[in-house]
């Protein structure tokens, strides 16, 4: 219920994974649109509801389905006479069918559903039993909240019932208006449609090891993509009955490839398969299609076909780019646009070398050609655009020189031997002219170092460090002194005389 008027709807640790604690349904109910309750505990069953929203119960839901100004509490859905527990009443007429009360203005046609029909759907028994599919998905895991929230950002979950979870405290659900009542909690779509199509930010599966007990400690094969919050099963970590089964559970930390779950795992297991937003099996098999949190919300919305669901354009893709001759660099910007909004951009430069996927786009291309650069647009619900926004000629690669002379000073030394070294790595040779002038010819644009040798002299090394594009000019090569050299076994001394 409203948090402070009455008891608070709270979250938790439940059932070795996060869901509502204590009475799993009470609080719940309460908070549903079937009674709005904003009362004390005390009046949870003296509490009554009136059409000018002063009663404890603002939902006029019970009051047209069974007598006006009362609130009914749980008694609106159930009969308090007869078991809910199937062995125990077996005949069943322990609960209402939905349809009871959702008739005239407020049925539902199911045939209008915008969701496929058929076997294996929430679909498949509505011809016979028109209340199931209202059950699976506004009650998922046995939740009395009803009302689904299809905005991408609620989670009825906050991050601290994750993290608490494991040390057992618990705390206030996540709220939003549901009309006048200010404080609802919802089904979010993780739970209403991530039960059958995985939902949160990703999908994947791989391998792990985790031991009995808490804190549960899962060591995966590939921590890629698991995030606190995110929901995950390991097989044959839980139990029923004492037999091992998959345990259902939610990271509430990664550190490399170890991650920390809510809850505890009942049996330990050994490179267990393990699934990240895992989605349900078809009889085959075989996983039903994945989507994440934000392709669900999209989905979610005029999902009865009271209304066509809104219509989410594709992106447009656009953007311009620039190249510079004396540096080979692209740059590129991109000026895409979409209705809901973009979750990626990609930039394929068009030589083979990786893409870019983060602004500011810019990319040095390392040989000379004919490229096509491309610009990839994805929106929230993973509509994709692609267009060319820019090209880069062969002709537009630019080779520039470095030049200068080779002096003693300013006397020219001809005849030396000049080396072009980009890094480690020798690029040119070449011999200073007799006026001691050189020049390299065409290199790619860069830093490069140049070295000068002649017999007789000494010139630093290197000589010179040049950055080129454009050329470089006037890059003498200037000997810092002259040196003897004695060739060994050659000598113009000669022997002494004796005397005599």
């Amino acid at each position: 219920t409203d948090t402070g008027a009455g008891l608070p709807l709270v979250v938790g640790p439940y059932h070795s994974t996060v869901a509502f604690p204590s009475h799993p349904h009470s609080n719940q109910f309460l908070n549903s649109p079937h009674a709005k309750f904003t009362g004390t505990f005390a009046q949870i069953a003296t509490g009554a509801f009136n059409y000018s929203m002063t009663g404890e119960y603002k939902s006029y839901f019970l009051s047209d389905g069974e007598a006006a100004n009362t609130g009914n509490g749980c008694t609106g859905c159930h009969d308090v006479h007869k078991s809910t527990y199937e062995k125990a009443n077996p005949a069943g007429g322990a609960v209402k069918e939905c349809t009871e009360c959702h008739a005239g203005t407020y049925a539902k046609d199911l045939t209008k559903m915008h969701h496929p029909a058929g076997a294996g759907t929430p679909l498949e028994l509505m011809a016979t039993e028109p209340a199931e599919p209202c059950i699976k998905c506004h009650m998922p895991g046995g939740q009395h909240l009803f009302r689904i929230n299809s905005d991408p950002t609620y989670s009825t979950f906050p991050p601290q019932a994750f993290t608490n979870g494991v040390t057992g405290t618990v705390q206030p659900a996540n709220t939003q208006p549901d009309g006048t009542f200010t404080k609802a909690v919802w089904v979010d779509v993780n739970a209403a449609c991530g039960q059958c199509h995985g939902g949160g930010t990703a999908h994947a599966k791989t391998t792990g090891t985790i031991a009995i007990g808490a804190p549960t400690i899962l060591t995966v094969a590939n921590a890629s993509g698991f995030a606190p919050g995110e929901a995950v099963t390991i097989a044959g970590a839980g139990t029923l009955a004492g037999q091992p089964v998959d345990l259902p559970t939610y990271v509430t930390s990664v550190a490399g490839n170890v991650v920390t779950l809510v809850g505890k795992a009942s049996f330990g297991v050994t490179n267990a398969a393990v699934v990240l937003n895992p989605t349900r099996k078809r009889a085959d098999n075989s996983d039903i299609i994945f989507f994440n949190k934000q392709s669900l919300a999209y989905y979610a919305k005029g999902i009865h076909g009271d209304a066509a669901p809104a219509v989410d354009a594709p992106p447009v893709a656009a953007g311009s780019c620039n190249f510079t001759a004396a540096t080979w660099a692209a740059t590129c910007s991109s000026t895409s646009t979409d209705d809901k909004g973009i979750q990626k951009t990609i930039v394929d430069w068009g030589d083979g070398t990786m893409l870019s996927t983060a602004a500011p786009f810019a990319h040095t291309y390392l040989l000379p050609g004919t490229y096509t650069i491309k610009l990839k647009v994805i929106d929230t619900i993973g509509q994709q655009t692609s267009a060319t926004i820019g090209s880069v000629a062969s002709a537009a690669f630019g080779y520039f020189s470095v030049s200068g002379r080779v002096l003693n000073g300013t006397t020219p030394i001809g005849g030396a031997q000049v080396h072009v070294y980009k890094g480690s790595v020798l690029v040119k040779s070449l011999m200073s002219a007799a006026d001691g002038s050189y020049s390299t010819g065409t290199l790619r644009p860069g830093t490069f170092t140049v070295t000068a040798f002649k017999a007789g002299f000494i010139f630093a090394s290197p000589a010179l460090t040049v950055t080129i594009g454009p050329s470089a000019v006037n890059q003498d090569l200037v000997a810092t002194g002259t040196s003897l050299t004695i060739r060994e076994g050659l000598t113009n001394f000669a022997a002494p005389r004796p005397h005599n």
